[in-house]
């Protein structure tokens, strides 16, 4: 799990990932996005057959 004083906001591209954010499971896929408080504990994991692509803000408090 990682954390870093910052707002996360990821947009999925193409195949799958799972979220993990203070606990929490998320399942993403093409077209599903996701913004969480990145202080908290979070991480992801493709599950898939397929490379997932994303697009990534981060942005620094």
């Amino acid at each position: 799990m990682a954390t870093h004083a910052s707002v996360a906001v990821r947009n999925s591209l193409v195949g799958e990932g799972r979220w993990e954010v203070d606990g929490d499971r998320y399942e993403l896929g093409p077209g599903d996005a996701i913004a969480f408080d990145s202080r908290l504990p979070h991480t992801i994991l493709n599950d898939g057959d397929q490379v997932a692509r994303a697009v990534w803000l981060v942005v620094s408090e």
